[in-house]
């Protein structure tokens, strides 16, 4: 009978420290997956910023060519109305 309460004694030991681990090596995976995510929402911000800047430059870049396309047609324009002269 002793031994079977030293047996059990020790199976039950063995089983808190075994849910030790599990419990620590739970906490490690959830403290990983929040670094993942935060790691994930960081891209996500990134990207977006360089979507915005990107969207910002193409936007420069249109009225530039723009600018430059009524430049263009004044001149022309212009050269056509000194012709008419």
């Amino acid at each position: 009978m002793r031994l079977k309460l030293v047996w059990a004694a020790e199976l039950i030991h063995e089983a808190t420290q075994e849910n030790r681990e599990l419990k620590q090596e739970i906490e490690e995976l959830l403290l990983e997956n929040d670094r993942f995510r935060l790691q994930l929402e960081q891209k996500k911000t990134q990207l977006a910023l360089e979507c915005e800047k990107r969207a910002e430059n193409e936007l420069k870049m249109k009225r530039e060519i723009r600018f430059l396309l009524e430049a263009c047609i004044k001149a022309k324009n212009d050269d056509q109305e000194e012709e008419d002269y």
